[in-house]
């Protein structure tokens, strides 16, 4: 029986030499390729004095593939390039915004992005509110060479404004 084993030695050591690599992870090119979109989207309709993104339509033809989701903080799933696009020329008006990437990483043609953001939103022409929150995204290469993102998901580290509650003493 202990001679067996010879006969299977072969065949672990084939078996063995057939497994897959580790990944590599992504390239430093590909995480500068993604920086370099995220930067000029950012940069997108910018004045000093106003961090106010300008031209919607622009930033979201840069930023997001045709087919891309955006997953908003209490908005149901907004799907497809037109529909983001709407989305966000009817996002209130932001007047400060400062994201700050913690990560890039991911494989081949696949990357995501994980980060934090601060941001000061125009309510009303008398309310401005402050936020402050995380972002996941999802981006892929594209046939083109380009980075887009096909996920985006971000929510606020705040808690949730209680709703009004109903006066019982009167009647």
């Amino acid at each position: 029986m202990k001679a067996n084993w010879i006969y299977a030695l072969p065949v672990v050591l084939v078996l063995a030499g057939c497994q897959s690599k580790p990944a590599a992870g992504l390239a430093e090119a590909d995480r500068a390729a993604i920086r370099a979109t995220l930067d000029a989207a950012l940069r997108l309709g910018k004045v000093p004095a106003n961090a106010q993104v300008k031209d919607w339509n622009a930033y979201c033809a840069l930023y997001y593939a045709e087919n891309a989701t955006l997953l908003a903080a209490n908005e149901p799933a907004i799907k497809g390039l037109p529909a983001i696009t709407k989305f966000m020329n009817t996002f209130p008006p932001i007047t400060a915004f400062a994201p700050k990437i913690e990560t890039i990483d991911g494989e081949g043609g696949t990357a995501y992005v994980k980060g934090t953001y601060e941001m000061t939103i125009q309510a009303t022409p008398q309310l401005a509110m402050n936020d402050k929150g995380k972002y996941l995204e999802v981006w892929k290469r594209q046939a083109d060479g380009s980075w887009k993102a096909i996920y985006d998901s971000f929510s606020s580290d705040l808690p949730m404004t209680p709703p009004p509650q109903p006066d019982l003493t009167k009647k």
